[in-house]
């Protein structure tokens, strides 16, 4: 990851301007998004939330026209798919963002 994108990361998460959510890369609930860590990067990297079929409410990322979901950790994202779901089990486990842009700082 280069180190103007993980600085512009860091920076989101500590922000305030993304509601931490848990266990989807981005949920909507009262007319408000709520943002996993990867789903920040998500939007940082040029993705749009949209909306996309399922069998309830969820909401995906899209990146390059293809749907970055909890499901399927995206190719494109400049880290390697076992940082990407320690991150996101991060997130899960109730980590705040301070604390995951804090090991974010620390090892990229």
């Amino acid at each position: 990851m280069n180190k103007e994108l993980r600085n512009k990361w860091v920076a989101a998460l500590r922000s305030g301007d993304y509601l931490q959510g848990h266990e989807s890369l981005v949920q909507k609930k009262d007319d408000q998004y709520s943002f996993c860590c990867l789903g920040v990067l998500g939007v940082l990297m040029g993705g749009a939330v949209t909306i996309y079929e399922k069998d309830f409410d969820d909401y995906g990322i899209s990146l390059e026209g293809s749907i970055f979901t909890q499901f399927l950790y995206y190719p494109k994202v400049p880290l390697p798919i076992n940082i990407q779901k320690y991150l996101a089990n991060m997130n899960d486990n109730r980590e705040s963002f301070e604390a995951i842009a804090n090991y974010i700082e620390a090892h990229f």
